[in-house]
Order: C-alpha cells, then sequence, then structure tokens
C-alpha cells in the first residue's frame, strides 16, 4: 500500500511540474505577442453583454445622443433669465404648497417636474425616448442590437449636422419639409461657406467617442428563436408606448414652432421633427363642406371688364428690402432710383411670411392668394401641395388671351420649379441653364440687369396676337454676402461690416437694373403694367432696433405703369393681396376668390402668418379668437382648403 501511495505522489508531482512547464511556456509565448494581439484575444474570448445591458446600453447611448445634439442647438448655453427665475419661483411655490398641507402624489408630481423643467432634464428625457424608439424600431426590423444602435446614431447625427449648416446658410433651422427639397439647398449652398465653431467640434468629438464605443462591444446572442422574436414585438410596443406618451403631454399637439430656432432650443429637435410630422397633412377646417364653400363664394361676383387688357411683368427682387429706412441706419441711400419714383406708380410695404429664406412659400402667397397662416410653419407649398394644375393669377390671365411667360436666374431643379411652374400656370419657363449673354456679379449668380435683358428678349420675340405676361424671379442678391473683393467691390456704404455693406451694395445695383427695366418700358407703345417687390429680408448680423410690429417681414413694393393712373404713396399690403393689384390695373376680369381677397383685404390689409393688422392699424395674433375679423377668417381658412386640395 506504502508504495502505492508512494507512485500516486510521484505522479502528482510530475503533473504538477509539467502544469508549472506549460503555464512557463504559455507566458513565454505571451510575451513574444504585442499588447494589440493579446487584447484582440481577449475581446475574441468575450461572450458579449447580455439582454438587460443591451436595453441599458441603449438607453445610455439614447441619452448621450441627444445630450449632445442640445450642445449643438445651445439649449443649455443661452437660458432664457427671466423664464428661468420664473420657473425656479413657481417651483419654490409648489414646494411650500405641499410642505404646508399634506404632501401628495399630485404635487410630488407637478414639484418633479417643474425641477425637470428648469434643468431641463425634460428635453433630454423626452427626446431621449424619441432616439431610443428609433433604436428599438430598428431592432424590431433587423434582431440586431449593435446595428440598431449605429444606424440611430449615425441617423440623428445627420439631422443635428444638416440643421446646423442650414441654419448657418439661410438663418432658419431645418424642417421636416426641407426633405423635399434637399436638391435645393445641394445647389444653394454651393459655394456657401459654413462657419464651425466650438460646439459644432465638440458634437463631432462626442459623436465619434460614442461610435467607437458601441462598435467595440460585444453583444450576446440568445439562441432561443421564440424569445428572439418576443424581444423584437415587444420592441415594437414599447415604440407604441413611447410616442403615444409624447404626443399626450400638456399642449404638444397644439403648440406653436414658428420659431423653430427657439422651439429645438427649447423642446428638442426630436420632439420638433415630431410636431411638425402631425402637421404635414393639412387637416379640413373646422365647419368645412362643399356646401359652405358654394356659400361663401355665391356672396361674391366677378368682374368682367371691358377695358383694354395690358401687358404685364412681375419680378420679385430676391432679398431685396430698403434696411436703411426700415431700421433707420442713417446711411447714404442705396436705392435711390426706386424712392425718387413718383409718376404713375402706387408704393408702399410689403408684409412677407417669410425671412432669411423660403422664397417659394412667398412665391406661393402672391401666385394663389392664399396664406402661410393656414400651412405647417416652414413647409414648402411649391414642394409639397403642388400636385396638380392650381388656380393662379397666371391660369387665370392665360384664360384671357395672354401668354405667360417665367425667367428664373437660378437652376430647375430648385424647389422643382420647372414642373411646378407648369401646374401654376407659368406656360413657358427659362432658367439658368436657358439664359444666354449672362454675367455674374458674385459666383454663380447672374445679375439682375442681365436677368432683365434675357426676359426683354423673351418680350421681343413673343407671339403678339396674345398679350405678353412675364414673371421674373432674380438671384443676384442670394445669400451669402463675403464674396472677396477681387470679385465684388463693396461700395462702402458702411464700415467694419462686410456682409452688409456687400449686400447694401447689391441692392444699388438692383436699383439701377430697375431703372434700365423701366426705362426701356417707358418707350414702348403697348400699355404695360410692372409690380416689383422683394420677396425676404436678408439674415445679416448688425445692430438694429425692432420696436415696430413684424419689422423683420418688411420689403419695399412697386407698381408702375407707362400710362396715367392715380399716385399712391404709403400703401401697406401683404404677399397674398399682392396679386389683386396685377388684376386692378391691368384690367384683368376676376373671379370669385380674388373678389373675396378684395374684401378681406378693405379690413384686414396685413395678413401674415406671424399675425396680421387690420385697417385701423389694431394687430391681433392668428389664432385670436376674441378678434372681430375671426369669422371672416375662418371663411378664408376654408376657401383656401377647397383650392388647394378639392377644387
Amino acid at each position: 500500500m506504502n508504495v502505492i501511495k508512494t507512485e500516486e505522489k510521484v505522479i502528482q508531482k510530475d503533473i504538477s511540474e509539467n502544469s508549472k512547464l506549460i503555464k512557463l511556456d504559455e507566458n513565454n509565448k505571451n510575451k513574444d505577442k504585442s499588447f494589440f494581439k493579446l487584447v484582440k484575444e481577449k475581446y475574441k474570448s468575450l461572450t458579449g453583454i447580455s439582454e438587460l445591458l443591451t436595453i441599458v446600453l441603449m438607453i445610455v447611448v439614447s441619452i448621450v445622443i441627444v445630450r449632445n445634439s442640445c450642445v449643438m442647438n445651445k439649449t443649455f448655453s443661452e437660458l432664457n433669465k427671466e423664464a428661468l427665475e420664473k420657473s425656479v419661483e413657481q417651483l419654490g411655490n409648489v414646494y411650500n404648497n405641499m410642505m404646508e398641507d399634506n404632501p401628495n402624489i399630485k404635487d410630488m408630481y407637478k414639484c418633479f417636474v417643474k425641477y425637470l423643467e428648469i434643468n431641463r432634464y425634460d428635453v433630454i428625457i423626452i427626446n431621449g425616448a424619441l432616439v431610443l424608439s428609433t433604436m428599438l424600431t430598428m431592432y424590431a426590423i433587423t434582431g440586431k442590437p449593435k446595428l440598431s444602435i449605429i444606424f440611430t446614431i449615425i441617423f440623428w447625427s445627420i439631422i443635428d449636422i444638416a440643421n446646423y449648416v442650414v441654419f448657418d446658410l439661410r438663418g432658419t433651422p431645418i424642417a421636416f419639409a426641407d426633405i423635399y427639397s434637399i436638391s435645393t439647398a445641394m445647389a444653394v449652398a454651393d459655394g456657401m461657406k459654413v462657419k464651425f465653431e466650438k460646439r459644432f467640434c465638440i458634437y463631432i468629438i462626442v459623436l465619434v467617442l460614442t461610435l467607437f464605443t458601441v462598435s467595440i462591444i460585444k453583444f450576446k446572442k440568445n439562441k432561443n428563436k421564440k424569445i428572439r422574436v418576443i424581444e423584437r414585438v415587444l420592441s415594437i410596443f414599447l415604440v407604441i408606448i413611447i410616442i403615444n406618451s409624447v404626443l399626450n403631454i400638456e399642449n404638444f399637439k397644439t403648440e406653436s414652432y414658428w420659431n423653430l430656432e427657439e422651439n429645438y432650443r427649447q423642446k428638442g429637435i426630436a420632439r420638433g421633427l415630431l410636431r411638425q410630422i402631425l402637421d404635414i397633412n393639412i387637416k379640413k377646417p373646422e365647419g368645412y363642406s362643399l356646401e359652405k364653400v358654394n356659400v361663401i363664394l355665391d356672396g361674391y361676383e366677378p368682374q368682367i371688364k371691358d377695358e383694354e387688357k395690358v401687358n404685364v411683368f412681375i419680378i420679385i427682387n430676391e432679398s431685396f428690402s430698403d434696411l436703411n429706412s426700415t431700421y433707420n441706419l442713417g446711411i447714404e441711400d442705396n436705392m435711390p432710383y426706386l424712392h425718387s419714383l413718383t409718376g404713375n406708380v402706387i408704393k408702399g410695404t410689403a408684409y412677407s411670411s417669410v425671412y432669411g429664406g423660403s422664397t417659394a412659400t412667398a412665391e406661393w402667397e402672391f401666385m394663389t392668394g392664399n396664406s402661410a397662416a393656414f400651412i405647417p410653419p416652414n413647409s414648402i407649398p411649391l414642394l409639397v401641395y403642388i400636385r396638380d394644375d392650381k388656380d393662379t393669377i397666371f391660369s387665370e390671365a392665360i384664360k384671357q388671351n395672354y401668354s405667360t411667360n417665367s425667367l428664373h436666374s437660378y437652376y430647375k431643379r430648385c424647389y422643382n420649379r420647372a414642373n411646378t411652374y407648369a401646374k401654376l400656370g407659368l406656360e413657358n419657363s427659362m432658367f439658368v441653364e436657358d439664359m444666354k449673354d449672362y454675367e455674374c456679379s458674385r459666383p454663380g449668380y447672374p445679375t439682375d440687369s442681365d436677368t432683365y435683358k434675357n426676359m426683354i428678349k423673351q418680350y421681343e420675340n413673343r407671339d403678339k396676337s396674345k398679350r405678353f405676361l412675364g414673371y421674373i424671379l432674380t438671384m443676384q442678391n442670394h445669400t451669402a454676402y463675403n464674396t472677396p473683393e477681387t470679385f465684388y467691390k463693396n461700395k462702402g456704404y458702411v464700415e467694419g461690416n462686410y456682409s452688409l455693406d456687400q449686400y447694401l451694395s447689391l441692392v444699388n445695383d438692383s436699383d439701377k437694373a430697375l431703372k434700365e427695366f423701366i426705362d426701356y418700358f417707358s418707350k414702348e407703345q403697348e400699355k404695360t403694367v410692372l409690380l416689383f417687390f422683394g420677396d425676404h429680408q436678408p439674415k445679416i448680423d448688425f445692430e438694429r432696433e425692432e420696436n415696430e410690429w413684424l419689422i423683420t417681414q418688411q420689403v419695399p413694393y412697386l407698381l408702375w405703369t407707362n400710362f396715367d393712373i392715380e399716385e399712391k404713396e404709403g400703401e401697406d399690403i401683404s404677399f397674398n393681396y399682392l396679386s389683386t393689384l396685377i388684376y386692378e390695373y391691368a384690367g384683368l376680369d376676376t373671379n370669385k376668390y380674388v373678389e373675396f381677397l378684395k374684401d378681406l383685404k378693405s379690413d384686414i390689409p396685413i395678413y401674415t402668418a406671424k399675425g396680421y393688422k387690420d385697417k385701423d392699424g389694431k394687430i391681433y395674433n392668428i389664432d385670436d379668437e376674441t378678434s372681430p375679423y375671426y369669422e371672416k377668417i375662418k371663411e378664408y381658412k376654408i376657401l383656401q382648403y377647397y383650392f388647394m386640395f378639392d377644387k
């Protein structure tokens, strides 16, 4: 027996010594391997994180995405101090009331919600939930957690970066309707420079680190197919719960987001985009029916005029505005010709519903007589709602033996104008691709002077059996105003603000080009009416006092004729009524909708998406139910819906 035990001990000793040798051998081998190879082997040996940790990771990444978005949109850096102090005071009141009485769940909830609002945690929670719903949706589709997380990071990062770039270029944030105008944005952005601030760099750094971290994490795959199916189904249910919870937030469905910059800053971009999606399809107005439409229209009779029809020109001049007069800059007059015109003219201020961009919306208001007040904010009607032929001043002119001709000195793909213009009644359309013999004041932007000369060529080659209607949309004054002096020489209207000086210089060029155009037609024998106005003010930083209502919406307009008319000055009007001036002074027969607009204009001469002003100068908010014009505006909304969708 002792011999056996001794042999066992010897065997165990040999095994132990062999194990040590094996370990020493492995250690020697590991010493020969590089650090990165060891890390790679260890990484391969990992089995992956569990389902519970995957959910936790999704939540954490969603918060990181939203927190990073808040940095990009300056959610935390530009708090409204007054609103913050008021919120803190409200929190104190709620807390004191709760402590004086017996605390209850409702008071505690109010106190908690107010605390979240003050610290902007509500923005992170709500938007984080929406981002998480994106991940869960992708997971329900693919069943792959890593792919779902990476896709969500990239998806929302593209939106944030696009919003940053778009805002820097045009002065307004990205909107859901911009998905219809991606080609326009790409074309207009060509040659424009984006300022990449510190917050953008921070955003990119966090984005890269987040993507890298997620990419190296391993996820454990459940081998049970039934459980995987259940997980994907539960993801869908969770998405439904999240979206439904957000939709039921107090005032969510009615809150305004005309100021998208402020909305994204205060509410978050994910929430803001969801809010816009709800309104992309316009609902029928309250009390709408075809019978109601007929009742309203039956109250008006078209005017059939026996007088001679005259040639018409309409010029919408890109970003043309009188900043000197509007903001009392006290500089040399940069549009002396327009100001000096007195014979056979009507002059005043026109009010646009847009600022710094969205020219297509300004066009739509003029062409149709409709108002942007009744469509989702920042939507582009020419892209979203023009799906078939629509009634416009151009389609009416065709009925009255006019040839309708347009010239836009930029690309036909922008806002899909090549297709849309035809549906709006413009028969012969020219774009920059069709222009000949023109110069650019700045790279890519033909001068107003050469744009007008190209329209004059169309006029000279016209079908003389018909009256001529020419519609011109210029491009010379388009942002950005940073062209170097080697290409465009500023005229020195202001010092210390190169962009403002360049803009004022370009407007002066427009003023001179307008004189050339009017000089040409003042010598024509055929009667001619010209309507000239800017589409919106430019987005330029400069010191200003904004102490007047809708001051940022003001642009000059001019109606000129080469025959005698009663002169008027100081006549204010909004874009939706401007076409009525053409009907009146060109002798066009009207229709019932035009007569309705003329009647509405007599009571409310200024009606924009920002608000309206009545004939006595009283100001109203768009949704003011106490307004004496509330019922009339409801009729306007009903008619607009009819002409947009039902006619």
